[in-house]
């Protein structure tokens, strides 16, 4: 009985504890069960893609760019230690864009409750290696988009020239309302529900392998019990 016993847990090694996967099994069960695994990802791939069609709210963005625009002599030629101090300069202004003052004004502007709320839909970027800087709104209204990034941009502009007579911050592209919407992404939900599906059914068919302590062929009751198996008895299916 006690031999018995320990048969009975055939996938678990005796010395370490650690459990022993038989991957010709698991191949076995998948190709068993293709066309359930199959149907899995189809089911969970259309149930995501429903789900972001009726549940998920649309976004639409629409930005903003300005440039920190370099002084020219008056030979027409660009002013070369001008430029290298707008490069410079330009982290400094999108800090200076993400302050308080700036945020609770457009709150105010455009109906939020907080500067925080603004601070979440708008980004506020350096395009690498240039003097552009982009104000881009993403919210639920395209109107509102364009609104918070206008407002945003104008009341920067103002006060940085009010208060601190920088006046060579100029808008190159201003904001457009964008009916195209930006999110959320149809094809990106219905891969990650059909990956969800794939893995889910898997780690089922897994599991269904390692709970499995039925002894399956003559080679296992052999190993099992430790003598030759005399004879096998055929599977005889009824017509």
């Amino acid at each position: 009985m006690t031999e018995l016993n320990k048969r009975m847990n055939v996938n678990q090694r005796p010395d370490d504890g650690e459990i022993e996967i038989d991957l010709l099994e698991v191949f076995y069960q998948v190709k068993k069960r293709i066309v359930l695994l199959a149907a899995a990802v189809l089911i969970c791939a259309l149930a995501a893609a429903g789900y972001t069609k009726l549940f998920i709210p649309k976004t639409y963005s629409s930005t903003a760019t300005i440039y920190l625009t370099p002084l020219v002599n008056e030979t027409g030629d660009v002013n070369y230690t001008s430029l290298q101090t707008n490069t410079k300069l330009v982290n400094n202004v999108v800090a200076l864009l993400k302050q308080d003052n700036i945020m609770d004004h457009v709150a105010v502007k455009c109906g939020f409750d907080s500067a925080a709320s603004v601070k979440k839909v708008l980004s506020i970027s350096n395009q690498p290696n240039t003097e552009l800087i982009d104000i881009k709104a993403t919210t639920n209204d395209p109107n509102l988009s364009e609104e918070i990034a206008t407002e945003t941009v104008t009341y920067f502009i103002r006060t940085m020239k009010q208060n601190l007579n920088v006046k060579n911050i100029e808008i190159v592209t201003p904001a457009k309302a964008n009916s195209k919407p930006v999110g959320p992404s149809l094809s990106r939900n219905t891969a990650i529900g059909a990956l969800l599906g794939f893995v889910g059914f898997a780690a089922y068919i897994l599991f269904t392998v390692i709970t499995d302590k039925r002894v399956k062929s003559k080679e296992e009751a052999e190993d099992f019990f430790g003598v030759p198996v005399l004879c096998q008895l055929p599977v005889i299916k009824e017509k």
